[in-house]
């Protein structure tokens, strides 16, 4: 192998520990999600019993649901957002520490992601339109077979699983590359991805064992550490369910259960995208600096271009 894995791995934890502004960073979309969940449960159950009251009769409006679906819309691609910044700004903050900075700034964090946003939404609209351009061309193939050849069917997702797995694995290592490429070198969308290309290509081995190392390695712990929480909410439920005032119930579930729930997910995975995105952003340095390919693609774009 051209990198220590072992090396990397403690690159990226001693970051990922020592900087823990990079945790903010990765928790502040869920929290976003604490503050808008409970407003749901206040806001929905009021607006319904308005539309169904039989004295107020108020007929369900097209603008209603048009209103409603795009606020559901807004929360999603705001919360998308917010994700892939906190993606950026992991990345910016570990090759910074890479390179030789001792210290983080939040607000330099920042500042200086700012520019990459817009590519790295475009890589991510190009990563997901490729799965949607296989998913939508394979139907012609696989609907007439899975209709007229029932009996096959099952064998034959069996037998496309392995090729599909191993598509995935390369597609989620040049998408884990091509970011930091955009982060680090300030490549364009198309640079980055045929530069993450082409270091998948010369470090075949190395890109394949970060990908599972990554993965296995940190989801695992961080998967056992969230096992206690279902048993604790149930258990929490249980107490409640003797309570004799439903008002209490309610209240006790969907503003304290319920949204310590999500706080406790959202650190433990916030903590686990840190060391994620971490390793990955010194794994693209650690390849890149091996990679026989010259530094010719690393063009400055403008700042909002793709």
């Amino acid at each position: 192998m051209k990198v220590n894995i072992g090396d990397l791995m403690g690159s990226a934890y001693r970051i990922g520990w020592r900087h823990k502004m990079l945790w903010l960073w990765q928790v502040l979309p869920g929290l976003a999600v604490i503050f808008v969940f409970p407003s749901v449960f206040i806001v929905y159950p009021f607006f319904t019993k308005l539309i169904q009251d039989p004295e107020l009769q108020i007929p369900i409006e097209p603008w209603m649901s048009i209103s409603l679906n795009s606020m559901g819309i807004l929360f999603v691609l705001s919360y998308a957002l917010m994700w892939i910044f906190a993606q950026i700004t992991t990345i910016h903050g570990a090759i910074e520490i890479e390179k030789g900075a001792t210290k983080l700034s939040f607000r330099e964090l920042f500042r200086k992601s700012l520019p990459y946003v817009w590519r790295v939404i475009g890589l991510y609209f190009l990563y997901c339109g490729m799965w949607a351009l296989i998913s939508i061309g394979s139907r012609p193939i696989l609907a007439p077979v899975a209709k007229n050849f029932p009996s096959i069917s099952e064998p034959l997702l069996y037998l496309l699983a392995l090729p599909i797995s191993i598509i995935w694995l390369v597609s989620m290592v040049v998408l884990e590359l091509a970011q930091a490429a955009i982060v680090s070198d300030n490549m364009t969308v198309i640079a980055a991805v045929s530069r993450a290309w082409e270091i998948f290509k010369g470090n075949v081995l190395d890109a394949a064992t970060i990908m599972i190392v990554l993965y296995f390695g940190m989801i695992i712990p961080f998967s056992l550490l969230l096992m206690p929480l279902p048993f604790l909410i149930s258990i929490s439920l249980l107490f409640l369910t003797r309570a004799s005032d439903a008002n209490v119930i309610f209240f006790t579930v969907f503003f304290a259960v319920i949204p310590l729930a999500i706080i406790l997910t959202t650190l433990v995975v916030g903590i686990f995208m840190t060391f994620f995105q971490s390793g990955w952003a010194v794994a693209y340095i650690r390849l890149n600096r091996n990679a026989d390919i010259p530094t010719a693609l690393e063009e400055k774009p403008q700042e909002t271009g793709i």
